[in-house]
């Protein structure tokens, strides 16, 4: 029923193996990244930015930006939700009228997901606005410094994109893999009694995948050396940029793999994670 309790997520488990899987894929991960920072650098080269200034801002180049950039992540997505889900010669087993459906439902789900990411974090900000507003009423100016307040809103910001991110994860397997899509309301049925462990799984997933992007990040603008060095540089440490999301799409797998069923008569049917 739908009010039945879920299964709990082994919290462990799922990272020990999402972990497996980014690291058994280190040879796909390195490919698909330096293919990908090709046209990433000659886009972020030749297409002028739009300025900051009202005046003379470019709305052009923005709406652009913005779609090159939702095309990249879904190229993203697909590649690696079908990478961390299928055997090594399935990966490529989808014919291009089938990759076209795939990428076009892919394209509008993302764009509904960050949509919903949006309206979440805007009213979180808005939420947190008007608790510090009260606060300082109640209490003072100095009631909350700068410092914290920064801190709890971003971390609020991390928690909240995290937890919705990781509940839709199901609904973008199914479309990576071109299955019947599985509506985000099926997803959260599925991942329904998991909120603790699935903000767990992602934050342990996220963050120490972010370390090595951090630094490579740092490596990239304090580097001082000529500009063709510079841009080696930032190529071969582009993979790393990456390897957040990829952690994230890692351990969606493995929640996809132990919560939704593999049939229809295979209600919340759990796959062997421990094996």
């Amino acid at each position: 029923m739908i009010d039945d309790k879920n299964i709990p997520l082994p919290i462990m488990d799922i990272l020990r193996k999402a972990y497996i899987a980014v690291l058994n894929n280190v040879k796909s991960w390195l490919i698909f990244s330096y293919i990908l920072a090709v046209p990433i650098y000659l886009i972020s080269r030749y297409l002028p930015e739009p300025a900051i200034e009202p005046m003379n801002f470019d709305y052009q180049s923005l709406v652009f930006y913005v779609a090159i950039s939702v095309i990249i992540l879904v190229v993203i997505n697909i590649f690696f939700y079908r990478i961390f889900m299928l055997e090594k010669g399935e990966l490529f087993k989808i014919n291009t009228s089938e990759l076209l459906s795939v990428f076009f439902k892919m394209t509008a789900y993302i764009l509904a997901l960050l949509c919903v990411l949006f309206l979440a974090i805007l009213t979180l900000v808005l939420l947190f606005g008007l608790f510090v507003t009260i606060i300082q009423a109640v209490f003072g100016e100095t009631a909350l410094s700068e410092a914290i307040s920064t801190t709890v809103v971003n971390l609020s910001m991390l928690i909240v994109m995290l937890l919705i991110t990781m509940r839709v994860q199901p609904t973008f397997i199914s479309l990576a893999l071109n299955k019947a899509v599985l509506p985000m309301k099926s997803a959260y049925f599925y991942t329904r009694d998991n909120n603790k462990e699935l903000i767990l799984i992602g934050l342990f997933s996220f963050i120490p995948a972010m370390l090595p992007s951090t630094a490579a990040l740092m490596i990239i603008e304090n580097f001082t050396a000529s500009e063709a060095t510079i841009n080696l540089v930032a190529y071969l440490l582009f993979p790393l940029l990456l390897l957040p999301n990829i952690m994230i799409m890692s351990s969606g797998a493995q929640i996809y793999k132990y919560l939704v069923p593999t049939g229809p008569d295979d209600k919340n049917h759990r796959m062997d994670i421990t094996a």
